[in-house]
């Protein structure tokens, strides 16, 4: 069971992870909407877990303070309006920064609330400096999980394609199957119709039958008629 510090930080390294995904959305600006949510969610989850009555506009005001105004954090979000490799720059810086800034964001108030401290009496200056220093850490934290997250996916990839192999070998081997399968039934329906006797051959059979007293007249004419009857779809 996790302890009172491990709880929090699992909930910043659960934020972290999702700022960066959110430092990756395309359109400029947005992108920064997204993190501070993210921000925001991580500062009130923080507050419930050490008992700290949560105020969103609060929460907000003090994370732009600390972490720094939202034009000053646009730099990287702004790069994503170049078209092609701007998204692609953009992208990968600000999900970095957004990562290592969460990381930061939430060990200054889990050290602030650890302490006794709440939304109405934090020393500014002291976050401040505080958060640089984790800020960088957090560089290093964001850098790390950006190479595991792409190791991550270059595995799925790898299950996904071995999957599809598997699928189409299995898919292949069930049609040679049915190809077997029906060509045995052509062949059995070959061999089956060379068995049956033609209509003149039935014919000469029940007349035989007839003959030899094990037919009526009146059985073999109806018995004829079947035949001839019958005789237009033989060898069909």
């Amino acid at each position: 069971m996790l302890n009172t510090k491990d709880k929090a930080d699992k909930i910043i390294q659960t934020h972290m992870m999702f700022a960066m995904g959110a430092g990756l959305v395309p359109i400029p600006m947005v992108d920064v909407v997204a993190v501070t949510a993210v921000q925001v969610d991580m500062l009130k989850q923080l507050a419930k877990h050490y008992n700290i009555d949560f105020d969103e506009q609060s929460g907000k005001s003090w994370i732009l303070s600390i972490g720094g105004s939202v034009l000053a954090r646009m730099g990287a979000s702004t790069v994503k309006a170049i078209p092609v490799i701007g998204s692609l720059l953009g992208g990968v810086t600000m999900s970095a920064l957004s990562g290592a800034s969460t990381y930061a964001i939430g060990n200054v108030f889990k050290e602030h609330f650890k302490a006794g401290g709440d939304l109405s009496n934090v020393d500014l200056d002291k976050a401040k400096r505080f958060f640089k220093e984790k800020f960088e850490e957090g560089k290093k934290m964001a850098k790390d999980m950006d190479g595991k997250m792409d190791e991550k996916m270059d595995e799925m990839q790898n299950k996904f394609e071995e999957t599809v192999e598997d699928i189409q070998d299995k898919f292949e081997d069930t049609v040679e199957d049915m190809r077997d399968t029906d060509n045995n039934v052509q062949d059995a329906e070959i061999v089956d119709k060379s068995k049956v006797k033609s209509p003149m051959e039935q014919l000469a059979t029940i007349a035989q039958m007839r003959d030899d007293g094990l037919l009526t007249d009146e059985e073999f004419e109806t018995m004829k008629k079947k035949i001839i009857d019958a005789s237009a779809g033989f060898g069909r």
